[in-house]
């Protein structure tokens, strides 16, 4: 039932002028925040393809020239033309139902009943054909594109356990979107395979679509994370792939066709009671060691057991820059270790020479229970310089402050950041994005011994939802610690 109030043209006109406003108003105020974009290259190719080998090259050419590898993905669909004997097309093919394949799939959803040939080229979606001049036009593509911020963020896990992929991707948006279309695909590391075509370099083979090639439809409001689970059989391929030779792929369309947003992240196995994966926290990668921050704290995050039994860490370094050489710090029950540079010179047989020179390490974590162990996602390299003699007790100033765990975290708003100097010092406290770049110093000059705190306003710095690293610095030495900002 309608109801209809009978009013005169000036309070028709008023309610109107005032509801614009108002609209106004709350566009004004609603702050849009954007998320850095990965771009997804697609190529439909087969191993008989006579053109593949010409044109594939000049594609990955031209993005490897334009970008860095963490901003791009390549994944390849074999088709049946113009022969199905291409072993990755018959692999897919032989388990899924006749005609239903993902890569015939793939081509309905982006509009295409016909088979579309190969090579065929797509960069987020948009249709590039081959041609003489195809380096270029994927260059002059990166150029128009790259820039374009994406509205999505999605954080993506994929695990294997008893022969099962576990896959979780979670998206979350800056705005409301309808009839978005996420897709999941298990795929192939570059592989080198010597084609009927002549083509020998392939990378990003799909071996499977998970569900399948026609995604998963769905909607979302704004900054509410909406997380997808799936379990798939774990289908190694043809090649008989280890797991490690493997990643997952997701990436989000609209009704265009543009892929908004893609991520891709490495496999890990767990065995059948094996602890959780986990990432390592700090030092970042390429951490330079000085005299004056000559202890290190190396934090990873906590590796939750399946069945709620103790874990425990080992972690390890290694070094080849004066010949292969391992050390280890083992059953530590914390999630972090602080080590003096001497003893860890002195585990991997490094003698202190007449002239300083410079050592680059590598190191990771194992987790363990009583039976099965979980390594850390990544290794993170540092450098250490090797000194003609150790750091004295006065060269190492300001060794014992601390930063303690900011609060609330995650937040949406504002975080407030407690630390403690045990003597007076200069001290610089600064908010970094996840690949390092310093955002913003939140605190900075000459502080007395005691306990402070410094402040976060994330509107201040523009803050986008996702991860980021805090630092103190004092004098050269430096503690971090990871923060979560949810709008």
């Amino acid at each position: 039932m309608y109801c209809k109030i009978k009013s005169s043209p000036l309070i028709k006109w008023s309610f109107l002028a005032l509801t614009a406003f108002f609209l106004l108003v709350t566009f004004l105020n609603t702050e849009s925040v954007a998320y850095e974009r990965k771009l997804l290259a697609e190529i439909f190719t087969n191993s008989y393809c006579p053109l593949c080998p010409r044109y594939i090259p000049n594609a990955q050419d031209a993005l490897e020239n334009d970008l860095d590898d963490e901003d791009f993905v390549i994944i390849q669909y074999h088709t049946w033309w113009p022969d199905n004997r291409d072993p990755w097309f018959w692999e897919n093919y032989i388990r899924k139902l006749p005609g239903d394949d993902d890569c015939l799939a793939r081509m309905s959803w982006l509009g295409y009943d016909q088979f579309i040939g190969v090579p065929s080229f797509f960069f987020n979606g948009y249709r590039i054909h081959y041609s003489a001049n195809l380096g270029r036009d994927v260059s002059n593509y990166i150029d128009d594109r790259m820039d374009v911020e994406s509205p999505l963020y999605i954080e993506l896990e994929a695990f294997v356990h008893d022969d099962t992929l576990h896959t979780c991707a979670t998206v979350t948006s800056n705005n409301r979107f309808l009839r978005l279309t996420l897709f999941v695909a298990l795929c192939e590391h570059e592989v080198y395979y010597q084609a009927p075509s002549g083509q020998q370099r392939f990378t990003g083979n799909m071996i499977d679509m998970i569900p399948d090639g026609s995604g998963e439809e769905f909607n979302i409001m704004r900054n509410q994370p909406m997380p997808f689970e799936y379990e798939s059989l774990f289908d190694i391929g043809w090649r008989d792939n280890e797991f490690y030779e493997l990643f997952v792929l997701a990436w989000v369309q609209d009704e265009e066709h543009e892929v908004l947003q893609t991520q891709n992240v490495e496999i890990t196995r767990l065995e059948a009671d094996a602890p959780r994966p986990f990432d390592l926290l700090t030092p970042q990668d390429g951490f330079e060691v000085s005299r004056r921050n000559w202890e290190v704290t190396f934090e990873w995050e906590e590796s939750v057991d399946i069945n709620n039994e103790d874990v425990v860490y080992d972690l390890l370094f290694q070094t080849d820059t004066e010949g292969y050489r391992t050390a280890s710090q083992e059953d530590i029950e914390e999630t972090e270790f602080t080590l003096d540079m001497d003893s860890l010179l002195n585990d991997l047989d490094i003698s202190i020479g007449v002239e300083e020179r410079e050592i680059y390490l590598d190191w990771w974590v194992v987790a363990r229970n009583e039976n099965f162990s979980t390594r850390s996602d990544e290794r993170r390299e540092f450098s250490m310089p090797i000194p003609a003699s150790a750091p004295s007790a006065e060269e190492i100033q300001l060794k014992d402050f601390q930063l303690f765990p900011a609060y609330p975290n995650p937040f949406n708003s504002h975080l407030i950041i407690p630390f403690q100097l045990n003597q007076s010092g200069k001290i610089i406290i600064s908010v970094h994005n996840l690949s390092g770049r310093e955002i913003g110093r939140l605190a900075e000059g000459n502080y007395n011994a005691g306990q402070h705190t410094a402040l976060l306003d994330a509107d201040k710095y523009g803050l986008v939802n996702g991860i980021y690293y805090l630092s103190l610095t004092v004098e050269d030495k430096v503690r971090y610690q990871k923060v979560v900002y949810i709008r």
